[in-house]
């Protein structure tokens, strides 16, 4: 897509201020739900690796329920992109009428009233490198082995119920009505790829200590989809772990970004672009995009929760939150000691006494996640959730 050259605001513009910036203004705002969401995050990170899970089905399994609100988000903003009369640059957003000369659409509109100052605004911000629809398909196909057509059939699935379905209906009735809360979107689930998401791909490539050989593993604990899991431990035993060689893992493209610098300088056009089309937005529309991102963070603490119930009736309503010692509020260092504590306790070498000895204080604490082997839905929901506590 050609450049749009931004024209230069008015005198009766945004003034320059020491204000905070948009995106300052969303964080700012969603900074209470954010914390609920990262506290019920934060303890099931470690639950989509060795040693509380086998294979990759956990996470080819989530990410069907992530795939979902991007493939929607995105295919709504191209669907703006497509519509006629979109002016040839953004010398036209201020004043601009659909039924000028050179606009020549007929019908209803497919979103309800959409504006061509809106559409200008929403290309200039328009980056195809970042779109992550795409690569969270071919994850799945490679980690599930599933045709296109299954794998469209599955998440249909996931998203045509619960509170996913209910955001997804949410999004389209609001992009729909208000295209420009695309920059809402945008922002919180691009960004999470940034820096919380370098971390989040670092864990995932080691896998508790496994490595690549988790993700040769031939996924057998998912019911939903172990009756398609394709043999992939020749293409995998390939893959070395590392800097160098994380972006060659089948499976974990959606952390990845094409070029030489791995996605450092889309980050940094994208913020670039916030910030020039920020000023060009009405103070309505910056207060309803601000809005919207607290809208997605509600959402999504719903469908962290109701996930959870998901599970408990999959697992025979024998395992809720409580039970496997889920509601306790970690934070940063408590996931890196979980690591360190992740292998079985050792017996103590002192002679007998009342005393318990520490590693089997925390073995007994951490037993109970084990039943979690079993559990489909919420980890890498989870784990892309995350990257918003450390990246944003």
């Amino acid at each position: 897509m050609a450049n749009l050259e931004l024209p230069t605001p008015s005198p009766g513009g945004q003034q320059f201020d020491a204000s905070p910036s948009l995106s300052e203004r969303i964080n700012i705002a969603t900074r209470s739900v954010h914390s609920q969401l990262n506290k019920l995050i934060l303890v099931r990170l470690p639950l989509a690796l060795p040693p509380y899970t086998s294979s990759p089905s956990i996470y080819a399994t989530g990410l069907l329920h992530v795939a979902p609100i991007y493939i929607t988000f995105e295919s709504l903003w191209q669907a703006i992109l497509d519509l006629p009369c979109l002016p040839a640059g953004l010398s036209h957003i201020a004043g601009f009428d659909d039924n000028q000369e050179g606009c020549s659409f007929q019908g209803p509109k497919p979103m309800g009233l959409t504006y061509s100052r809106e559409r200008s605004l929403l290309s200039h911000l328009y980056l195809p490198r970042l779109l992550r629809a795409q690569r969270l398909r071919t994850d799945i196909k490679d980690l599930t082995g599933f045709l296109e057509s299954e794998i469209e059939g599955q998440l249909d699935i996931s998203s045509g119920n619960g509170k996913l379905a209910e955001f997804v209906a949410h999004t389209k009735k609001t992009v729909g009505s208000s295209p420009h809360v695309l920059l809402a979107y945008a922002w919180v689930f691009y960004m999470a790829l940034f820096s919380g998401g370098r971390y989040l791909r670092a864990a995932l490539a080691e896998a508790g200590g496994e490595g690549t050989r988790f993700w040769a593993l031939e996924p057998s604990v998912t019911p939903v989809l172990e009756e398609h899991i394709a043999d992939r431990s020749s293409a995998r035993s390939k893959c070395q772990l590392g800097k160098r060689f994380v972006a060659l893992i089948p499976g974990l493209q959606f952390f990845n970004f094409a070029g030489d610098v791995d996605g450092e300088d889309i980050k940094l056009e994208f913020k670039k672009r916030i910030a020039e089309v920020e000023n060009l937005l009405t103070s309505g529309e910056k207060e309803h995009i601000i809005a919207e991102a607290e809208n997605i963070f509600k959402y999504m603490v719903e469908i962290v929760l109701e996930l959870d119930k998901v599970i408990s009736l999959r697992t025979g309503g024998t395992l809720s939150v409580c039970e496997a010692g889920l509601n306790h509020p970690y934070d940063r260092v408590d996931i890196q000691k979980e690591r360190v504590e992740q292998k079985p306790p050792s017996k103590p070498q002192s002679k007998g006494g009342p005393a318990s000895s520490p590693s089997n204080e925390k073995g007994t604490r951490y037993l109970p996640w084990k039943k979690w082997v079993t559990s489909l839905l919420p980890m890498v929901l989870c784990i892309v959730l995350t990257s918003w506590y450390y990246g944003m």
